[in-house]
């Protein structure tokens, strides 16, 4: 059981995974995959039992190692040496976990607001993200997949009709990847004091998700090799403004990899 990808692009081209969050699909770098596919070629990646992605049936299938062992499937498969990746909200977490365990495949990584990838930075939170995972799926029980904050129906920026395509897709994701998902919770957040990423890492930082922001402040003092670019957007960076992420990435992309 493996994956599904997409890859487009030249095969010339230098290689750029992208990796969407929760409750998305590869429609998430729908605004995006033009500009991108002008200078990389992509491979986007769903997450189990999101898009085209098959629901495991072991549910150790939902691990932090299983993601990272299915990346490198891709990437033997396809011969590539080293590639730039990119990851969306929980893809975040998964994309910087691979650039920690395999530094030596990794040209550069671009992130997005991730409170599921970096809350071991975020001082004393520990607990309340665990009473926040608590009530989630308390919200899932009562309301179903709707009912989760990070559902695209909540969503006030991304254009209607993507919009309305993305919320068929969130809307199919059974159960149990939605549990399967928050069971790897615990072990996806990366404390870069203690597990260095030592290729340059890009994060583009909505500031209109104030949670967000204080984790921001806190990765300013323990990863001060991070780059961030603050952009007018909200938890979903590449999609609420688009044309700026597209920009920055590429600008800051050019700058690492030439």
């Amino acid at each position: 059981m493996n994956l599904s990808y997409e890859v487009v692009g030249d095969d010339s081209l230098p290689p750029l995974l992208l990796l969407h969050g929760f409750l998305s699909s590869n429609l998430q770098w729908e605004p995006n995959e033009k500009a991108l596919a002008k200078h990389f070629r992509l491979f986007k990646v769903e997450l189990w039992g999101h898009g085209n992605s098959p629901v495991p049936t072991d549910s150790n299938a939902y691990s932090v190692e299983e993601y990272l062992g299915q990346i490198e499937i891709i990437r033997k498969q396809f011969s590539i040496d080293k590639w730039t990746l990119v990851g969306q909200s929980f893809g975040a977490g998964i994309v910087v976990n691979y650039a920690v365990k395999y530094p030596h495949r990794c040209y550069a990584v671009v992130v997005t607001n991730s409170m599921s990838a970096f809350s071991h930075n975020f001082v004393g939170t520990h607990p309340h993200r665990n009473e926040k995972v608590e009530k989630t799926k308390q919200l899932l029980t009562e309301k179903g997949v709707r009912g989760l904050p990070m559902h695209p129906i909540h969503s006030t920026r991304i254009e209607t009709i993507l919009k309305g395509k993305m919320v068929k897709v969130a809307d199919a994701v059974p159960l149990s990847a939605v549990l399967g998902h928050f069971s790897l919770l615990k072990n996806l957040s990366t404390d870069t004091r203690l597990n260095k990423v030592f290729c340059p890492v890009l994060l583009t930082n909505g500031i209109f998700e104030k949670e967000f922001q204080t984790v921001v402040e806190f990765l300013k003092l323990d990863w001060p090799e991070l780059e961030i670019k603050n952009l007018t957007a909200g938890h979903s960076v590449n999609l609420d403004s688009p044309q700026e992420f597209n920009s920055e990435v590429l600008n800051w992309l050019r700058s690492q990899t030439g």
